[in-house]
């Protein structure tokens, strides 16, 4: 178990876009198979700077599951159009395309894969998928949902509001709020867990010594790893993603 601070986290840039070189778009790999993370979900932290207008197409070739932390933006996607703002969730099956992404304001974004990528960039789809007509109409949507349309769990814990955002297999995200001192038994064997802090602090007890997370890190979880529970040490929110562990 580790926690990741995005300040700490050297940018990766991608030669072929301006907007990375120009530093307007700044991403950085918070949990990546190249420098030993799980082959189960790797996670990215992007910020956009307002006005970034991204018009050419693309999509994936694994799922990509999305927050907006903070800022939004507008997305066309097969002829919808979304504005995508803090606070909301995405989940682009392999193969959903979006034809334009615009910064509308300045923009967090943490995105997520599954499983993993496995090396910078081979997981964009070429030029040639969108130019393609046969079967584009059939092709996966992008699916957007906020957390507060989704109903809690009945069987969490006292002082804690689970909501399952996504249940895919090869990721589930959740929403989870903590009251102060709340303690949450979120440990789930043999899978690989991503958690953002949103907001608040928590200590994750692990039976050795406690592990202080605070807002906007990172805590990570292998599927070998095992914590207690997380105790709130202030109100918290937390967004998870958890992925079944790979060999």
């Amino acid at each position: 178990m580790r926690v990741i601070d995005p300040a700490d986290v050297e940018p990766t840039v991608n030669p072929a876009s301006v907007e990375h070189r120009e530093g307007r778009q700044v991403h950085r790999r918070i949990l990546s198979l190249m420098t030993g993370g799980p082959a189960s979900i790797d996670l990215g932290y992007n910020r956009t700077a307002e006005g970034v207008d991204f018009a050419i197409p693309y999509a994936y070739d694994r799922d990509e599951f999305c927050y907006t932390a903070a800022g939004s933006a507008r997305m066309q996607n097969d002829g919808e159009t979304w504005d995508f703002v803090a606070g909301q969730f995405m989940w682009r099956p392999a193969g959903a395309a979006t034809q334009r992404i615009t910064a509308t304001s300045a923009y967090n974004s943490i995105c997520a894969f599954g499983p993993a990528r496995v090396d910078g960039w081979s997981h964009i789809l070429p030029e040639s998928y969108h130019q393609a007509d046969e079967g584009a109409a059939a092709r996966p949507r992008v699916q957007f949902l906020n957390a507060l349309d989704v109903a809690p769990s009945a069987n969490s814990d006292a002082g804690v509001t689970y909501r399952q955002i996504f249940d895919t297999p090869h990721m589930e995200v959740a929403h989870i709020s903590l009251d102060h001192g709340a303690r949450a038994d979120l440990s789930q064997a043999g899978r690989d867990q991503v958690y953002f802090v949103e907001a608040g602090t928590f200590a994750a007890v692990t039976g050795q010594q406690d592990i202080a997370v605070r807002q906007g890190q990172f805590f990570i979880v292998t599927a070998t790893d095992h914590f207690d529970a997380l105790i709130a040490e202030q109100d918290c929110v937390l967004i998870r993603w958890s992925a079944p562990g790979r060999d």
